[in-house]
């Protein structure tokens, strides 16, 4: 004879109900909203792996909620897609030449396009035919997403891994461009010296722009983090020429370029803005300044020959 054993379980009916809300398994994608979000989710993967760009997939974005699922080919007007989209018909050409451009350089076409040709009798183009070439790729990325248990965790997650799982089914895939971890742009000295710079411009032409108290009190103010900070700056700036000279610099043969040496009510060195107009305004006076010699010298040489001559003639 069988023993048939069972576990019991001695619940309160509110330990009972928080219990079942821990262990139910709550139904994804069932609701519109979350077909929508998922599909989106899966083709912004699948023009990622491709190495399309935001503004070069726009148009297969924006057609995927026209085409739905509805017949294989769509025939649609420019102007139709721009009062969808709520653009103009010349936004519509940017993007459809930007996608041709792409995938015609990847020799990878997500999205079919037809263009109409020339009507002899009305003068005007046909419209333009499209195919989405990838739904039923894009169907099996959803349902191996859903299918996951990782999908409840991390959502996004699990539409990555099924697309990069499905990627490789689509025809003509190029290979995957995608990066997680994009390596980030080496930083170098040159770039630090020259936000440096940038910043100590700023710092002159905000001197610039104050009145003269303005300046003596915000000098009399700050007057000892003004000198630490430009103490600190020739140091830095005295072991750096070291550096590129090859030998030993000390701190009194740096000086800060743009910055004085004693901070006072004193207006500092014009700004780049200022010395320009001011070479302007010599060059102007100097050369009225010049011409005016040049004639005078004439003046005077020609004065000179007539003279000679008339001694000349006298003798």
């Amino acid at each position: 004879m069988s023993t048939i054993t069972a576990t019991f379980h001695d619940f309160t009916p509110g330990r009972l109900q928080r219990q079942m809300k821990q262990t139910a398994v709550e139904p994804h994608g069932e609701s519109i909203f979350s077909d929508m979000a998922d599909g989106n989710l899966a083709t912004e993967f699948i023009f990622s792996f491709a190495g399309f760009s935001y503004a070069e997939s726009q148009l297969i974005l924006t057609l995927c909620g026209i085409i739905g699922d509805g017949p294989d080919t769509v025939k649609l007007f420019d102007e139709e897609v721009a009062k969808i989209a709520s653009c103009n018909e010349r936004t519509v050409r940017r993007w459809r030449k930007a996608y041709l451009e792409k995938a015609k350089l990847l020799n990878f076409w997500p999205l079919e396009i037809i263009e109409g040709e020339l009507c002899k009798e009305t003068l005007r183009y046909l419209p333009t035919a499209y195919r989405i070439t990838f739904a039923d790729t894009l169907e099996q990325i959803v349902r191996t997403a859903r299918a996951s248990a990782e999908y409840r965790k991390d959502r996004v997650k699990a539409i990555e891994r099924a697309s990069s799982l499905h990627y490789e089914d689509i025809e003509q895939a190029p290979p995957k461009l995608r990066k997680r971890k994009p390596q980030q742009a080496q930083k170098t000295p040159l770039t630090h010296l020259r936000c440096a710079a940038k910043n100590l411009g700023s710092a002159q032409n905000l001197l610039g722009f104050m009145t003269e108290s303005q300046r003596a009190a915000f000098v009399n103010r700050q007057r000892e983090s003004l000198r630490e900070t430009l103490d600190a700056m020739r140091k830095q700036m005295a072991e750096i020429e070291a550096v590129l000279s090859g030998t030993p610099a000390t701190v009194e043969d740096i000086q800060v370029k743009g910055v004085p040496d004693k901070m006072s009510g004193t207006p500092p060195p014009l700004t780049k803005s200022q010395r320009l107009m001011s070479a302007i305004k010599k060059k102007k006076h100097g050369h009225k300044l010049k011409s005016r010699s040049t004639s005078i010298r004439r003046k005077t040489l020609r004065r000179g020959i007539r003279l000679s001559r008339r001694a000349v003639n006298r003798k």
